[in-house]
Order: C-alpha cells, then sequence, then structure tokens
C-alpha cells in the first residue's frame, strides 16, 4: 500500500461581499494558469462554488520580502540613523534599497553602504543637506532629484520606492 504524501499549501480566499473580488480572483487564476517561471509562485489551485472563491499556492516558509525589510528591523536602523546615532546628530543614508540591507544568518535585516551617507543635524524636522545627486537611478526622491536638497524623507522615499515592491 502506498503512502500518500502531504503538501503544505498557502489558500487565499476572497472576500465574497467585494465587488472587486470575482475580477481579481479570474485574472489571477488566467495569468498564473499561463505563466510558469521557477520565480513566480506556482498556483495549485483554485475553488469557486456557492460564493465560496479560493486560490491555493505553494507555501513560502520565510514569508514576504516586506516581511524581512520592516518587521526585522531595517525600518528601525533607517529611524535610529535620522533620530540620532548617540551623538546629537542624525545621519541621512542617501542610498537606500533593497540590495543595501542584508540580512544574517537569522534573517535579522542590517544596513550597509554607506559611501554616500551624509550627518545631518536633528534638531529640526526640515533639516537638508545640498549635495550633487548621487545614489542609484530608480530610488531617488523626487524632490531631491530637482532640488539637491537631501533630507531623511529622502531615504523614507526609496526606502518604501524599492524596497517593499
Amino acid at each position: 500500500m502506498k503512502h500518500a504524501t502531504r503538501t503544505v499549501v498557502a489558500i487565499k480566499r476572497l472576500d465574497s461581499t467585494s465587488a472587486q473580488g470575482a475580477t481579481e480572483f479570474w485574472a489571477e487564476v488566467d495569468m498564473l494558469s499561463m505563466l510558469w517561471h521557477c520565480n513566480l509562485v506556482s498556483l495549485i489551485g483554485y475553488c469557486n462554488e456557492n460564493k465560496e472563491m479560493i486560490l491555493v499556492y505553494e507555501y513560502m516558509s520565510n514569508g514576504t520580502l516586506e516581511d524581512h525589510l520592516h518587521k526585522l528591523c531595517a525600518a528601525r536602523a533607517l529611524h535610529y540613523l535620522h533620530t540620532g546615532t548617540d551623538t546629537q546628530q542624525g545621519v541621512i543614508h542617501h542610498d537606500m534599497k533593497s540590495s543595501n540591507i542584508l540580512l544574517d544568518r537569522k534573517w535579522a535585516a542590517k544596513l550597509s553602504d554607506f559611501g554616500l551617507s551624509k550627518i545631518s543635524p536633528i534638531d529640526t524636522p526640515l533639516t537638508f543637506v545640498n549635495t550633487l545627486v548621487k545614489g542609484t537611478f530608480g530610488y531617488f526622491d523626487p524632490e531631491y532629484f530637482l532640488t539637491g536638497r537631501l533630507t531623511r524623507k529622502s531615504d523614507v522615499f526609496s526606502f518604501g520606492e524599492k524596497s517593499s515592491g
């Protein structure tokens, strides 16, 4: 007698009261039914019965990138830089992007690459540093790109722009 194997899956149950639910449900089924790539989540199956709309995916044991960037302290490290590093001054990282956030063996996020960082006073919310526009294209705060005024908000924009998707 052959033993059954068990597969751990992830279930996404759509809200049956949502007006948009059916549109997104079928778009997801259609797209993932015709696409396969090792870096795309696999749709194992779906159910659309008695107003129940359920998608069944392969299970991703390490969760989302957002979990690792935000819940594992990358945002806290950025806050620490901006609000004072025990020196009565802050630091603007100036090159916030996901490739500058490293994960240690316990998945703890650590900020790296301080080559473009600037010291800034922390005593005023409107603190900025005038600088030549440098950094990684695609992560620039539009205001910094236009004015050359680097602020703490520039880091926050870059962190949210590409790091979380």
